[in-house]
């Protein structure tokens, strides 16, 4: 809630979080995560503004952020994942109901995918809806498990690709920058590498920067 408050006035955040939330309900756990953070967090944004974005490039799509924002068009909800996969929903043709159709922005990759298609999808897709839906605050919910050299999870990003991703983000708003933590970037994972682990770390430092300059 502090990171929040700060944003709001008008400082940029950086959220360490652990563990990861984008896949918890608001009365289960799912996918190893027990909060919903960045939906939380939007939820307590709003009591104090109208309009909250969140950005997700975490390589599973967030179903939960959706599903708590699915009928509302006060979040505009930007994911970037790898499709089909877990957690089995986030298809372009899923972009909201009622008042929400259009607030929800699903931009599925396929394995293989490397920063050439998400520049695309941030400049194409991303920044106009940002920019045309106008929100007070952007969370930025930044999985690192797209890296390329993850054993699972298939997708081709480098650790300065998520840096160049938070760059395309509009900066004329507070921003919010959460980073989702998960065991393996924790170095808790007896199979990632060393070097994978530094990756991660560097990621880290990437988006503190991007953030604070």
């Amino acid at each position: 809630m502090k990171a929040i408050d700060l944003a709001i006035g008008g400082k940029s955040s950086f959220s360490l979080v652990r563990p990861p939330g984008h896949h918890a309900g608001p009365a289960y756990g799912m996918g190893f995560c027990s909060f919903n953070n960045a939906a939380i967090e939007a939820a307590y944004a709003l009591q104090k503004m109208q309009r909250v974005a969140i950005v997700d490039w975490d390589v599973h799509h967030g179903n939960e952020i959706q599903g708590n924002y699915n009928e509302s068009d006060r979040v505009l909800y930007c994911s970037i994942h790898r499709y089909p996969f877990y957690s089995g929903i986030g298809s372009i043709k899923e972009s909201g109901t009622g008042k929400g159709e259009g607030y929800s922005v699903n931009i599925p990759f396929p394995a293989g995918s490397g920063m050439q298609l998400y520049s695309r999808a941030f400049n194409a897709i991303i920044i106009p809806a940002l920019k045309s839906f106008k929100p007070e605050l952007i969370i930025v919910s930044s999985g690192h498990d797209a890296l390329s050299d993850d054993p699972l999870w298939g997708m081709k990003l480098h650790p300065e690709d998520f840096g160049n991703s938070l760059r395309c983000s509009p900066t004329s708003h507070p921003f919010l920058l959460y980073v989702i933590l998960k065991e393996d970037m924790e170095g808790q994972m007896d199979w990632l590498p060393e070097k994978s682990l530094d990756k991660r770390r560097r990621i880290r430092i990437t988006n503190r920067r991007c953030v604070f300059g």
